[in-house]
């Protein structure tokens, strides 16, 4: 007894466009002959895995990697989605990886709103630690004010003992970038005790003179990244929420800002940002003035 097809794949050349009406309606055509619901289009660097059975048009493209460019992690775990063990039990397999996507949008959605700076991380644990005195202390007369110093000064501490782990890292990375000609890739890390409150914007200041001060700082960080040059940056493998801060794909989760062929990471905080500058203005030896205004 034969079985069923499962999944279609369908080789095209290098330099195919994968995402082109005739091509993927070619890849439905043998999806719908065969009562296939999947298929898989590949040029070899890309890879387009496809819904055929999905009614609205906009979603049957389930995902889309580049194995030259994605993470490691996320290229294995889409992979495993056509391992031996899933593949007879697909469908759960892509609802499980797609709930998995929704998750992290909605984590990212709650640490912005909740703990995205040091302030708002400061005002959640006072408000938990009240909650929790008043509940096991119902007789003792709790000042909020007290508690939000005494939270201060306990994250001031964290802070400054990573910020002093990242001051270290730092050299220790200038020292290896020296003997591996500024090969190796950094990974940002927010972190400085000096930070009272939430900055409100970026001001750059280049050697000419010119300053870059927008209202809004992602306007401000973006356009100093193009004025020292997209290609530039993306040769210095700085790495943003663990992918590419710079990549020729647009991540399918995180906000990025396109110019060109490339696609800027901008899901950051003004600390982030500030210190992305920062760290790219070191490497590239650039004499800006970079502020938190």
């Amino acid at each position: 007894m034969t079985k069923k097809p499962i999944l279609i794949l369908e080789a095209k050349n290098a330099s195919a466009d994968l995402e082109k009406r005739e091509i993927v309606g070619q890849l439905a055509q043998y999806c719908y002959n065969m009562g296939v619901r999947y298929g898989i289009l590949s040029n070899g660097k890309q890879w387009l895995f496809y819904n055929t059975f999905e009614t609205s048009p906009d979603n049957r493209i389930l995902w889309k990697i580049d194995i030259t460019s994605s993470e490691k992690e996320k290229i294995i775990e889409l992979f495993n989605l056509f391992s031996l063990d899933n593949i007879d039990k697909i469908d759960e397999a892509v609802k499980n990886y797609q709930n998995n996507i929704l998750l992290e949008k909605l984590i990212e959605q709650k640490w912005e709103q909740n703990f995205s700076t040091i302030p708002k991380i400061t005002d959640l644990l006072t408000k938990s630690i009240d909650t929790l005195l008043k509940k096991e202390n119902s007789n003792l007369t709790i000042d909020k004010s007290r508690i939000h110093k005494f939270v201060e000064r306990k994250i001031s501490t964290l802070f400054n003992f990573t910020n002093q782990n990242f001051i270290e890292n730092q050299e220790a990375i200038k020292i290896d970038q020296d003997k591996k000609d500024q090969e190796n890739s950094v990974q940002i890390t927010q972190s400085d005790s000096n930070y009272k409150s939430s900055p409100k914007k970026i001001k750059v200041t280049f050697p000419s003179g010119e300053i870059l001060n927008y209202s809004n700082v992602t306007e401000t960080f973006v356009n100093t990244i193009i004025k020292i040059g997209v290609e530039n940056v993306r040769k210095l493998n700085l790495k943003s929420l663990g992918v590419d801060f710079i990549s020729t794909v647009k991540h399918p989760r995180y906000h990025q800002r396109q110019i060109g062929k490339y696609y800027i990471m901008v899901k950051t905080s003004t600390l982030y940002k500030h210190r992305y500058l920062q760290e790219i203005n070191r490497r590239l030896n650039l004499g800006l003035k970079i502020e938190l205004v």
